[in-house]
């Protein structure tokens, strides 16, 4: 499979809110701090208008137009190896972490990738 190689910017954390009324998902960076506040002051993030849903820690932010990683991308984490999303047969898409020395020329073979 055919993979465009993403630098690694940064890990990131979110603050996911929903708008009952439209169904909008809202998506806002936060920070360390913020983000492990939650468990240990057990305050939940507020915002006008919404309902928090859920925080995520670490999400990998890469040098692509939405700083995400997208179908057939791939990024090498240092110490954790390459982080890379495809679709599978199904056409469901999915993430893995494959060995580095296992994706050469910018292709890997699906034999690597979970649940291909």
């Amino acid at each position: 499979m055919k993979l465009t190689k993403r630098n690694f910017i940064r890990n990131i954390n979110y603050h996911y809110f929903l708008n009952n009324d439209t169904q909008e998902l809202l998506k806002i960076e936060c920070s360390d701090e913020e983000y492990l506040s939650l468990g240990r002051d057990n305050l939940q993030p507020l915002k006008e208008g919404y309902i928090w849903k859920q925080s995520s820690q670490g999400e990998v932010l890469v040098d692509s137009p939405t700083g995400e990683l997208g179908e057939n991308e791939y990024v090498i984490l240092e110490g954790q190896g390459a982080l890379v999303v495809y679709k599978n047969t199904q056409g469901v898409l999915l993430s893995c972490t494959v060995e580095p020395e296992n994706i050469v020329d910018d292709e890997v073979d699906t034999k690597y990738l979970n649940n291909y």
